[in-house]
């Protein structure tokens, strides 16, 4: 073998991990035998500086967070996208934090539903994937906030309960 044989294997081997890595930053599309919830802020409307943040939780420990804001244009917004693996025992915590708002296939929480409703509010989307089901809640922190206050409290929360460091601005 050549010099330039082996280096050009080791380039392809190289470049081979790097795409296989980039490849594994995303979340799982099918994960086959996995529970997965994904769990994302939605901005009120006029919120000045606009923070997001959406997390995809598998029941194997991995999380990917993607974390984004903008000030006011939407041409500065920014994004970054973490990896995480988080113990057991923390993605336990996690789900059973949400359980209880799991609804049966989808639920929005909305105008259409409340009895008041503050159209200036922020909210949440919330989606449970496992074993070919799926239920999605969407919530409005406006929907009546006085009955809903500590079921909103519990779902902004749960993201803590999974230990990452640098999430708490999210969850005010």
């Amino acid at each position: 073998m050549t010099i330039l044989t082996v280096a050009a294997r080791a380039l392809i081997c190289a470049s081979a991990g790097v795409l296989y890595g980039c490849a594994s930053l995303s979340p799982p599309v099918d994960p086959i035998g996995l529970a997965v919830i994904e769990w994302e802020t939605e901005s009120p409307p006029f919120c000045g500086r606009c923070d997001s943040l959406k997390l995809v939780v598998a029941s194997d420990g991995r999380v990917w967070t993607e974390e984004g804001y903008w000030a006011g244009r939407y041409r500065d917004w920014r994004t970054t996208k973490r990896r995480f693996q988080v113990p057991p025992e923390r993605v336990a915590a996690f789900r059973a934090q949400l359980q209880p708002y799991r609804p049966d296939g989808f639920f929005r929480l909305d105008q259409e539903v409340c009895k008041t409703f503050w159209t200036d509010s922020g909210g949440f989307r919330i989606k449970w994937r496992e074993e070919g089901r799926e239920d999605s809640l969407i919530f409005d922190r406006g929907c009546d906030p006085a009955e809903r206050a500590s079921q909103a409290e519990d779902i902004m929360r749960a993201p803590r309960l999974l230990g990452i460091e640098g999430l708490e601005r999210y969850m005010r």
